[in-house]
């Protein structure tokens, strides 16, 4: 047998000699032509194959085609697995039903806590993601990340095999390596051996971690979460005498303060917080029954954009506020503040309101305060009396809270430079591209003589590091974690793994001396002696099941713990804390202070590489594909910068290059600074071009989420920015009506102009719809602009991204969009999102204009476009008032990757290019339940339909259903007075309205404001 038949043998051999050549397949054809002549000659049965395709490829497909040719051949691969017989799909197999989907509960992990999902699955291939109904933490709503994991999964530039140095291994191989260290290990008792995580709330997990350090006494546990500054354990315990956890109870909560705390925005609590909240304003019509929301922030976010009265200020200004608060209120241990202190006048009254409403108020503080501060507004809760109704405490969940044999991150930097470390294992995360520039773990990491990470991607630390292991991805293998209040959530995978790739559970069963053992083996071993006890008059295995079935274990969350801060510590306080008389904002000689947030769509980095999520524009920014560094309009003029101008951001000896981008609202002398960009080694995102700039090497370990200065310096030259923040464009008209809560309860049927309501004449005829009559209701009140419909959308409609140079075109495919106004002063504007998909107008324009008839109307209601019909002449477009139809300029759908058309929902169609597309109302769903309604001999229901953007909205803004049936929910909502039609002087009667956006400032705020 020819040496080339071997895989690995093949990989170095053309890896020495690109080495040596420095060719490779980017850079010079004849490596293209050498691999064609190896094929050829070695595996002539994979020939015909190789001469099918159109271009080069790169080496990943061709080891594909090496592996297919192997298969003919009948060759073994890596790995020497058992034989397998295949079956013939002769007689259909019990339970499955072909074009019927099957639904299965598990979970995903954000910043450490699980989300329970419900995953749909055709024949064995998941193809979209919900929030779990009956679990606690998303009762069926989703957020971005949730549904953009999808994309995750059939990413094809995931890692796929074992590397030892850049040559491919086996796991078994990996295992020996293992076998023979382990003797060394203990021997030492594994002195010098680290294991790196990121946060984990995993039981199975942690103990797996336990039974490490158990094995090896002398090994240490590390973990970092480059989003965190650490500060909330140490406040807790300082107030509290232990570690804990808030947790927070909106729907109890009747005024909220926020200072510098995006409790709206993504993470972990998002879509219980986000529904909590505005569950409120959902019950308007009620007496008294509108919350009010005060924001004071130091970069604009959901919240803010969502807030009643809302107040730009510096990071640095975010304690004194804190300070003046405790003081007004009369907090123990805080002396009033002195005549000669600056006191914002709305911070007053503020302060009075949630006096007012004391016990069913609220405030909080951003993470990234110090711990100081953050037990000062602990303070004021518990002199507000809303300990144990709005802000409770539980336990720590993130198993690296109190586990044995810790070492903070910086410590272990101190370790690896001092030489102590031996070997370490970096199980998830990168900690060479996000931590801090100062810890210089990059350097210190080039120094350990043993490194391992185990990963879905290869990033910026795999490149560092001697073993790669390529991690499954949660829907390919088992796990547990829990969710940010506790509840123990259950993972079981929906497919088997689609590379060489294993969970971290079995990465630990190989170090633990047990490398037989699977992850679902490691869940049974675990859970079988710390089942609840509850579930003990049950089997194991009938228990299992139904936590399995579930996703969860019920009433399995954490218990709130009693707590009080000591009159000690309120003593503590009021000496510490000494007022300052504060710059004014607007002052120019106050120098610009960075702040540093995680980006709204690529979080820390680690979806750098998904392209649904490079391409949904930011819910304020509606920037896609980069990001920029976040000025207000007047510090911006102050130095003499526009949008994409270039710039130095200088921070101590730490630079960086980026683009500017001016956004009203932001506080004046600050810059936001996004992390997650600048990515280098992050699949095809940074493998030639780096996009944006990476943030985390401006930051000092010291302070991480800000700094006080940042030096800003104009370079003369632009970069550009794809932003969709002028594109179908409406401005002008009566697009966001907006009414103070007051106002509509006064005068309910004012707030929408007469002329607005009146049905335009039109020269097209009326059409009757005797049966249903499909219909949408968004209300404005309660969006938040967190985009999860957006996709969604593109997730269940197979919907395609097109890249920067195309958006740049505004040439974007998103079938819903969502909108961001903003009104008033540009200092601090108020804040409209309006989430537009195609209005199905009952008389529309764009089908009278269509040569084919390829736009038309369905019986139901539904404005239809027949694909094979269209001719791409796009008149329905120009036609389109709304600018909701979208055309197929090139063929942006992947038709050539096997693994990417994997993700497809089999009940949308693919589309080609050259013809139009829009948002169906997803019609696969209407028919889906017309057929089981016809089955069952009944009429559909009232929200048995969901569309794909409706189920996913965590706030419940988007409702469908049948505008005929008068006892529907949207035909209710389109009966009330703050119902509206978007552009109805046009006569287009769009079957798609709004509820105008009904929010509830202090007026005594404005008066003061005012005057």
């Amino acid at each position: 047998m020819s040496p080339l038949k071997d895989q690995n043998l093949l990989w170095k051999s053309l890896s020495e000699w690109e080495a040596k050549s420095g060719i490779n397949e980017d850079n010079d054809p004849r490596l293209f032509e050498a691999l064609s002549e190896v094929l050829t000659r070695e595996f002539p049965e994979g020939a015909s194959r190789w001469a099918e395709l159109e271009d080069p490829v790169s080496r990943r497909k061709f080891i594909q085609i090496m592996g297919a040719s192997m298969a003919l051949a009948g060759l073994t691969a890596c790995t020497v697995m058992p034989p397998e017989k295949i079956i013939p799909y002769i007689i259909q197999p019990e339970n499955l039903v072909p074009g019927i989907p099957k639904y299965f509960a598990t979970a995903y992990h954000l910043g450490g806590f699980a989300k329970g999902v419900l995953a749909e699955s055709h024949e064995g291939r998941p193809t979209k993601l919900e929030g779990n109904p009956k679990h606690p933490s998303t009762l069926g709503k989703s957020d971005i990340f949730m549904q953009a994991e999808l994309l995750q999964l059939y990413d094809p530039d995931r890692a796929k095999t074992v590397t030892h140095l850049g040559s491919i291994k086996t796991w078994d191989e990996f295992t020996s390596t293992m076998l023979l260290a382990a003797s060394q290990w203990k021997t030492s008792q594994g002195e010098g051996v680290i294991v790196l995580t990121h946060p984990i709330t995993s039981p199975t997990l942690i103990e797996d971690i336990r039974s490490f350090l158990h094995l090896y006494p002398k090994a240490k546990w590390s973990s970092y979460d480059p989003l965190s500054g650490g500060q909330l354990q140490t406040a807790t315990t300082a107030a509290f005498g232990q570690k804990l956890s808030p947790l927070y109870d909106f729907t109890q909560a009747q005024v909220v303060l926020s200072l510098d705390a995006d409790f709206l925005g993504p993470g972990p609590a998002q879509e219980t917080y986000s529904r909590d909240f505005m569950s409120f304003r959902k019950k308007r019509d009620q007496k008294n029954s509108f919350n009010r929301l005060y924001v004071a922030e130091s970069s604009i976010s959901i919240t803010g954009a969502c807030a009643d009265n809302r107040w730009p200020v510096r990071p640095s200004v975010i304690p004194e506020l804190a300070r003046s608060l405790a003081g007004i209120l009369g907090v123990k241990g805080i002396a009033p503040p002195p005549p000669t202190t600056e006191i914002p006048s709305w911070l007053k009254i503020a302060a009075q309101d949630l006096k007012t409403h004391a016990g069913h108020s609220l405030v909080l503080i951003g993470e990234q305060n110090s711990a100081e501060v953050q037990i000062l507004v602990f303070a004021i809760n518990e002199h507000l009396g809303n300990f144990g109704k709005t802000l409770s405490f539980i336990e720590p969940l993130l198993g690296e809270a109190h586990p044995p044999q810790h070492l903070t991150v910086e410590g272990l930097t101190h370790e690896m430079a001092a030489g102590k470390v031996k070997a370490i294992f970096i199980l998830g995360g990168n900690p060479v591209y996000d931590t801090p520039a100062t810890l210089r773990f990059k350097d210190h990491l080039d120094q350990v003589p043993l490194r391992i990470i185990s990963g879905i991607y290869r990033n910026e630390t795999s490149y560092l590091c001697h073993w790669f292991l390529p991690e499954s991805h949660f829907l390919e293998t088992w796990g547990d974690g829990r969710s940010f209040e506790g509840t123990i959530t259950f993972q079981q995978p929906l497919i088997s793994p689609l590379y060489e790739t294993r969970s971290i559970l079995e990465v630990f069963s190989i170090l633990t001396n047990r490398a037989g053992r699977t992850a679902g083996q490691a869940l049974r071993e675990y859970w079988e002696p710390h089942r609840p006890p509850s579930s003990l008059n049950l089997s194991f295995e009938e228990f299992f099941e139904h936590a399995l079935r579930d996703g969860f274990i019920a009433n399995s969350a954490s218990r709130a713990i009693n707590v009080s801060i000591t009159q000690a510590l309120h003593k503590t306080l009021g000496s510490s804390l000494k007022f300052k008389n504060s710059e004014a904002n607007g002052d120019i000689a106050h120098p610009i202070e960075a702040v540093f947030k995680p980006d709204p769509t690529i979080w820390d980095g680690r979806y750098a590489n998904n392209a649904w999520l490079q391409e949904l524009p930011k819910p304020i920014l509606q920037l896609t594909w980069g990001n920029a560094v976040i000025l207000s309009p007047a510090t911006a003029k102050l130095l003499d910068l526009k949008d994409e101008d270039q710039v130095e951001l200088k921070i101590a000896d730490r630079i960086q290059h980026a683009s500017i981008l001016r956004v009203p609202g932001h506080p004046d002398h600050c810059a936001t600074l996004y992390l997650g960009y600048g990515r280098t080694r992050a699949g095809r995102v940074g493998s030639k071009t780096v996009l944006g700039y990476n943030a985390y090497a401006l930051q000092d370990h010291s302070s991480p989420t800000f700094a006080r200065e940042i030096h800003i310096r104009k370079l003369g030259k632009t970069s550009e920015l794809a932003t969709t923040h002028m594109h179908s464009s409406m401005e002008g008209r009566d697009i966001v009506i907006y009414s103070d809560y007051e106002s509509w309860r006064r005068k309910p049927n004012s707030i929408i102009n007469e002329e607005l309501k009146k049905e335009q004449p039109t020269i097209l005829a009326d059409f009757k719809y005797p049966g249903e009559a499909w219909a949408m209701v968004i209300d404005l009140t309660v969006c938040i602009g967190c985009k999860a419909c957006t996709i969604a959308c593109q997730a269940e409609n197979n919907i395609p991204v097109v890249g920067k140079e195309e958006v740049r075109r505004s040439r974007e495919m998103h079938w819903i969009r969502v909108d961001r106004y903003f009104q008033g002063n540009a200092s601090n504007p108020r804040v409209f999102f309006q989430p537009v998909p195609c209005m199905h107008c009952e008389k529309a324009p764009c089908e009278v204009v269509c040569p084919t008839v390829a736009t038309n109307h369905s019986y139901d209601g539904l404005n239809q476009m027949i694909y094979n019909r269209c001719v791409g002449t796009r008149y329905c477009s120009n036609n389109c008032p709304y600018k909701v139809r979208r055309f197929n300029f090139f063929q942006y759908s992947d038709t050539k990757d096997f693994t990417s058309k994997l993700r497809h929902n089999p009940d949308v169609t693919v589309r080609s290019r050259g013809v139009m597309e829009k948002c169906t109302y997803c019609t696969q769903r209407i028919q889906g339940a017309r057929i089981n309604a016809e089955i069952e001999n009944r009429p559909i229901r009232d929200q048995e339909i969901l569309t794909a953007c409706q189920q996913a909205c965590p706030t419940d803004a988007i409702i469908f259903g049948d505008q005929n049936n008068k006892k529907s929910q949207v035909a209710h909502l389109k009966g009330l007075p703050e119902n509206y039609k978007l552009l109805n002087d046009l006569g287009t009667k769009p079957r798609t309205t709004y509820l105008a956006l009904i929010r509830n400032p202090n007026a005594q705020i404005h008066l003061e404001e005012t005057e």
